[in-house]
């Protein structure tokens, strides 16, 4: 089993790497996916040294990482958070939800944590994502935020990025509220 994960992780990981360079060197989609798949790439890249680094890599998280970063490489590449105007936020309920998995796990090894200290961790976490969001629109003019249907803003910025962060409040507690305290993660 820990072998069939090792190499499923192997494949979802380098599959990104590849899938950026393919997409950036055969020009195949929008700038705006290429990066995403890029940056996919290297937050995967850099979660897996960072969990090694303090001894906390174990393959099933780093499944449930890699699962995460492809969702949303399929949403741009399959153009879903465009026409799917609900698929933006699913995905953020499931992160709110896997967030809140990797951080009760890692908390739990060294602190006493309570629920509302994992609740806390991961809205922060989503609000440093949506200030990264923000970042990437300002600087690079890639359209991160808000929700377009052929090309006609149906939900704004503000509120984009609001709803983003309440899906992923929400994926937490339903997580939070489903653990029982002594059973595994």
């Amino acid at each position: 089993m820990k072998r069939g994960l090792k190499i499923v992780n192997a494949v979802l990981f380098y599959g990104l790497l590849v899938l950026s360079i393919v997409l950036f060197l055969f020009n195949l989609s929008s700038l705006s996916t290429q990066s995403f798949a890029f940056a996919s790439f290297a937050t995967s890249w850099f979660l897996s040294w960072f969990l090694r680094k303090k001894k906390f890599y174990q393959e099933r998280y780093f499944l449930i990482i890699n699962l995460a970063l492809w969702l949303g490489v399929a949403g741009e590449m399959g153009v879903y958070y465009s026409n799917l105007i609900y698929y933006d936020k699913a995905v953020h309920l499931l992160t709110g939800f896997i967030m809140s998995i990797l951080a009760y796990a890692y908390f739990r090894r060294n602190l006493k944590v309570d629920k509302f200290f994992i609740f806390l961790v991961v809205v922060g976490l989503a609000g440093v994502w949506e200030i990264l969001e923000y970042l990437i629109y300002i600087m690079f003019n890639i359209p991160t935020e808000g929700v377009y249907a052929n090309g006609i803003e149906i939900m704004s910025r503000i509120d984009d990025t609001v709803i983003d962060m309440i899906c992923d409040a929400v994926g937490s507690v339903l997580y939070l509220s489903f653990r029982k305290e002594s059973s595994m993660v």
